[in-house]
């Protein structure tokens, strides 16, 4: 599901202008395939418009399209 995720993130306006993916993740996919597996994903917002909904409505869309994608029927909990 990580690999749909980060498909995902281009696709979507907001996404893809504000976050940069970093992170032990990041360099396995980009960089080490070899490096050690880590099952979550960093990001660091960019810029100065910092709103929480905004992002978390957005993130859930994108939870949606994956969902849709890889035909699971699962819920997502919101730990917030």
């Amino acid at each position: 599901m990580i690999g749909w995720i980060l498909k995902g993130i281009p696709d979507n306006e907001f996404l893809k202008n504000k976050l940069r993916f970093k992170g032990g993740t990041a360099l396995r996919k980009i960089h080490f395939p070899d490096y050690r597996l880590s099952e979550d994903l960093d990001f660091t917002y960019h810029g100065d418009d910092y709103k929480v909904d905004e992002i978390r409505n957005n993130f859930k869309s994108l939870i949606e399209w994956t969902k849709k994608e890889v035909r699971i029927s699962s819920d997502i909990q919101d730990e917030t």
